[in-house]
């Protein structure tokens, strides 16, 4: 009982430790973020960088297709291209929501 009440009290303080390094965003700062993204210069090297490493959480290439790990939420939004007709492969859209726009890559 003595230890796992002293594992119980060491749980608590991480606990705590994590909670006070929790920040908390309301909705002026989500907008303001937004807002600033918006107004970035798309031929700026370093706008562009930050634009992926906000949003994208992974890329995998393969032969045939690329897989591209999106940050969207909590769960990771994964989405597969078939790099052969350029088109996403259904099967991997959450909800079946997935744009099938083509679109050229930058330079």
């Amino acid at each position: 009982i003595t230890q796992k009440k002293k594992e119980k009290a060491e749980l608590e303080k991480a606990l705590a430790r994590e909670q006070m390094e929790k920040t908390e965003i309301d909705e002026n700062e989500i907008m303001f973020f937004l807002t600033r993204l918006k107004a970035g210069d798309i031929e700026d090297i370093k706008y562009r960088r930050a634009l992926i490493a906000i949003f994208i959480n992974a890329v995998y290439l393969y032969d045939d297709r690329a897989t591209i790990v999106f940050n969207a939420s909590d769960k990771a939004v994964t989405v597969d291209y078939d790099i052969v007709d350029g088109t996403v492969i259904a099967d991997s859209c959450p909800s079946g929501k997935c744009s099938y726009m083509k679109a050229s890559a930058p330079p």
